[in-house]
């Protein structure tokens, strides 16, 4: 007991080992003090066991709701693990670098898991190819004019503010990276196919020569009434159109007798499809640029610890205009040049986290987040059973597989994959960046990707049809084999009851 001032106590507080405070209510309790201060006492005695009490339940509050939000944070958070510290890209080893990044993706690094089998001829036995029903996206180009002139003048300040800044967490190799990195694109190069570009073209026809000897067979002339040739009215379509035949024919013979018979194949209304229905929506005031799903993604705690940690490793403030022109630049020079500094500013971690933000775009724009995706694509699966139809008809009568080359664009694509119900799975939600999901458009639409249908006729039983999705031959939902029996296939996508009209499925 301690006394103050009159011979009054004081109030003695006693700590246990958990922190909880208590008093000794006996402390107040003094014989020889008259009535009176006893009373007065006892009355100081409850307001101090009131404030303890009050204190003691903050106390409690603040720290479990720090427990609580610590926990909700981890389990919000999930598999995305922000590193804080010292990181150096340059010393990752080149297989270890994480290069899937939605449809910006090195077509290269798509196939580089079955390159093995997209050499081997596809042989059924007692069967032969009668038709070739090639759709493909455009080949690895360069970023738009627009998007050019953003980070040109963006990154070149961001890079001189990395390398000047002390604190940030960049190893000496990647600063050095900066130090060195000139703005590699030019205005002019607005959305033109890279060499890259054309390159990646001439590695394809060479695989599908050894895939398919049989149609492209050196003997075979150019002749438009087995081989169709089409494109959109975009360069970088027709760039990679030209791109397939140069290779397949050579480029002599090319420009000597392809390119002025199909020059003028300009077929917008069946391969750009997905542009006339985004007009469509856009005058019915219904066109949605950013799905609802990607907007809850960009304002969650995924978001925001991306940018703090982005903020933190580069000793500066990073936004999500930042962020996004970073990335960007890092997939297109990933794409075209072979590497980037930029990749250095992300962890592995964090690529997932913003390729996961393309897969879930794209999910709820091109796939299955809404019915209009794959529906659109409808005209494509109608051009594709003609062809079926076509070769099938008793009067039909070539000495070479039917062969129908069609060169689009990612937007189309990803509505015909949805058409045929590939990379179909539970929906893909933006609070589930952990959870596995069917849709990958890293591994089905990077730069240069294709879906390719191969008809073949047998002896004894129904003709097979063979799909490839990027020079992998895939399972088909609806077939019982990879070698679909034809009445399955149709039975499965000719769908008979679905009115392909866009003016009424982009409503």
């Amino acid at each position: 007991m301690v006394s103050g001032e009159r011979g009054e106590p004081t109030l003695l507080v006693i700590r246990n080992i958990e922190g909880v405070l208590h008093v000794n209510p006996d402390l107040f309790v003094d014989e020889n003090f008259k009535p009176g201060l006893r009373k007065r006492h006892r009355s100081n005695m409850g307001v101090c066991l009131r404030c303890c009490l009050t204190l003691s339940a903050i106390t409690l509050l603040l720290i479990g709701g720090t427990f609580i939000y610590l926990y909700l944070r981890e389990r919000h958070l999930g598999c995305y693990d922000p590193v804080n510290g010292r990181v150096c890209y340059s010393d990752l080893p080149e297989g270890d670098r994480y290069k899937w990044g939605g449809t910006k993706t090195d077509y290269n690094v798509t196939i580089q898991e079955h390159l093995d089998e997209s050499v081997q001829p596809l042989d059924i036995p007692g069967c032969q190819p009668v038709l070739f029903f090639l759709f493909q996206r455009h080949t690895t180009r360069y970023p738009d004019r627009e998007d050019i002139e953003e980070a040109s003048i963006r990154l070149k300040k961001l890079a001189e503010d990395i390398v000047s800044r002390e604190k940030s967490r960049l190893c000496k190799q990647d600063l050095q990276e900066f130090s060195n990195w000139v703005f590699p694109f030019v205005p002019d190069q607005d959305n033109l196919v890279a060499p890259q570009g054309n390159l990646i073209v001439a590695e394809q026809v060479a695989r599908l020569k050894k895939r398919f000897p049989s149609i492209f067979s050196v003997e075979r002339p150019f002749q438009s009434s087995s081989i169709s040739v089409d494109f959109t009215s975009r360069v970088r379509s027709r760039e990679t159109g030209y791109a397939f035949l140069k290779q397949w024919f050579t480029e002599g013979v090319f420009n000597s007798v392809i390119e002025r018979q199909i020059r003028d194949n300009v077929n917008d209304d069946l391969l750009h499809f997905h542009r006339e229905c985004a007009a469509k929506l856009k005058q019915k005031g219904k066109l949605v640029k950013t799905p609802p799903a990607v907007t809850s993604l960009e304002n969650s705690s995924y978001y925001s610890s991306l940018l703090e940690t982005l903020s933190s490793r580069l000793g500066r403030r990073v936004s999500k205009d930042d962020m996004k022109v970073m990335y960007r630049q890092c997939m297109f020079e990933m794409s075209i040049v072979g590497r980037s500094p930029w990749c250095a500013v992300f962890t592995t971690a964090d690529l997932k986290l913003l390729e996961f933000r393309e897969d879930l775009d794209d999910y709820h724009k091109d796939a299955y987040g809404n019915d209009m995706n794959w529906k659109q694509a409808c005209g494509v699966a109608a051009n594709l059973f003609e062809s079926i139809d076509e070769v099938e008809s008793p009067s039909y009568a070539s000495n070479y597989t039917r062969t129908v080359l069609h060169f689009s664009h990612a937007g189309a694509l990803k509505k015909v994959l949805a058409y045929f119900g590939i990379g179909k799975g539970p929906a893909v939600k933006w609070d589930e960046a952990c959870e596995p999901r069917g849709w990958r458009s890293s591994k089905f639409c990077p730069f240069n990707a294709n879906i390719l249908f191969v008809l073949h006729r047998c002896l004894g039983t129904q003709p097979k049809m063979v799909t490839l999705l990027n020079e992998k031959l895939i399972l088909l939902p609806g077939c019982s084999s990879k070698f679909c029996p034809l009445g399955e296939f149709r039975a499965s996508f000719q769908r008979e009851d679905l009115k392909c009209e866009l003016e009424e499925i982009c409503s």
